[in-house]
């Protein structure tokens, strides 16, 4: 399996059963040759599955939910966060498409930007609106020099700095 499409579900059981973790914590990490993975859209909530960055083919990976508008209904939108961004990236090397829209990355504290530098150099598009980031846009988001589209919009705790030159 190289593509993994399961945006637009509703895995969320019924309005109430959304305030529990639905996402499964194992198993991703047996799709070892998967390439595309989009769950957009689909009332997950919980912490993103570690075993999602152990797949070290991931080209494009979609987690994001369409509510960072700020109408969140609770029985389509997402409700993930990651305890660690440097453990999801460290293994997607290959990443180069990167849509975290309203997962909650609040956890990640100022180093965001390090950690993309870091383990993903050859991303071309890096969608994070409305995660919680914090800290200035820093300097070292500008080596990867691959990067067409960045979308930070409604991340309240960045202040307006100079961005960096690319």
């Amino acid at each position: 399996l190289r593509y993994l499409d399961l945006s637009q579900n509703d895995f969320s059981g019924g309005r109430w059963a959304v305030w529990s973790e639905n996402i499964p914590a194992t198993g991703f990490e047996n799709l070892d040759l998967l390439t595309h993975l989009n769950l957009s859209n689909s009332a997950l909530y919980g912490q993103v599955p570690i075993g999602i960055g152990r797949l070290v083919n991931l080209i494009s990976l979609d987690l994001s939910d369409d509510c960072y508008n700020g109408i969140r209904d609770m029985n389509t939108c997402n409700g993930l966060g990651v305890p660690n961004f440097d453990t999801l990236l460290s293994n997607l090397s290959s990443l180069r498409e990167l849509y975290l829209d309203g997962v909650d990355l609040s956890s990640s504290g100022a180093g965001w930007c390090t950690s993309l530098a870091t383990s993903v150099p050859h991303l071309e598009v890096l969608s994070l609106a409305d995660c919680g980031l914090s800290g200035s846009i820093h300097k070292t988001l500008s080596r990867i020099q691959s990067l067409t589209v960045i979308n930070l919009q409604q991340n309240h705790d960045i202040p307006p700095n100079r961005f960096p030159e690319f």
